[in-house]
């Protein structure tokens, strides 16, 4: 995606490797996102998620609410930053369990314990306290 929204800003006319596969991507990803924002926009009482917080917001100074394509990359920024975010923290984490197995066996038997069998929910985060450390 990084490489794509450089290479987006070189002219249209310049032959660059896998810029319509990235210009597909970025429009199915918008169509998703405006749906949402559509189906958001129908729906009454509040679902708690980043789109109806996004829809809830007022600027103080002109008291306007934001538009499909502010709510989209807003939406977008967001949702990027989270994952790449979360995806370096993984990976750090990966790569510090598998160095130093004493602290993931610690990690394992704490799951274990809360978990037992099943998935976990979010109701289970404050009793993963190793994890979350």
């Amino acid at each position: 995606m990084l490489r794509g929204a450089l290479f987006r800003a070189l002219p249209p006319w310049m032959p660059i490797p896998g810029r319509h596969r990235y210009e597909e991507a970025v429009r199915s990803i918008d169509e998703v996102v405006y749906q949402l924002i559509e189906q958001r926009r129908r729906e009454s009482g509040a679902s708690g998620d980043l789109i109806m917080m996004l829809l809830d917001m007022v600027d103080s100074e002109t008291e306007q609410r934001m538009t499909n394509t502010e709510l989209r990359d807003e939406a977008m920024t967001i949702f990027l930053a989270e994952y790449e975010t979360s995806s370096v923290t993984v990976s750090w984490a990966c790569h510090f369990l598998t160095h130093h197995p004493e602290h993931l066996a610690v990690l394992e038997q704490e799951v274990d314990a809360v978990l037992g069998e099943r998935a976990p929910t979010f109701a289970d985060l404050p009793k993963l306290e190793y994890a979350r450390a």
